[in-house]
């Protein structure tokens, strides 16, 4: 669908060849995208329903528990698209980090469900 080899520096594309070249970048910039999306909702949250008068948190803790995550995801997918493409982004690093990602926000979303529900 998309070419992303241009985006793939040649230690990558050789590395990932089992895979497909433009696969590195591809979940990369996926990453990236899911990463904004989830920004967005956590902000979106922060401002409407962590902020009522009936919270019994305190002020700005809604803040504090849902941003670190998907900021976090969003600074590593920006720093790793530059990896990609000038650089050598191995596949165990890209399995690692994601199964990392993938448990913190889901644990921060948990924890969002149970403060704010």
């Amino acid at each position: 669908m998309f070419e992303f080899t241009r985006f793939t520096s040649p230690k990558t594309a050789t590395a990932w060849s089992g895979a497909g070249i433009g696969k590195p970048f591809g979940l990369t910039l996926s990453t990236f995208v899911h990463s904004i999306v989830t920004l967005i909702v956590s902000i979106i949250i922060n401002i409407t329903d962590a902020n009522e008068p009936g919270n019994d948190y305190g002020e700005g803790t809604g803040w504090v528990v849902m941003i670190p995550g998907p900021a976090i995801v969003f600074l590593w997918s920006i720093i790793f698209m530059f990896v990609c493409k000038y650089s050598y982004f191995s596949p165990a690093l890209a399995l690692g980090t994601y199964l990392i990602f993938a448990m913190g926000v889901i644990a921060e979303g948990i924890v969002t469900a149970l403060l704010y529900e």
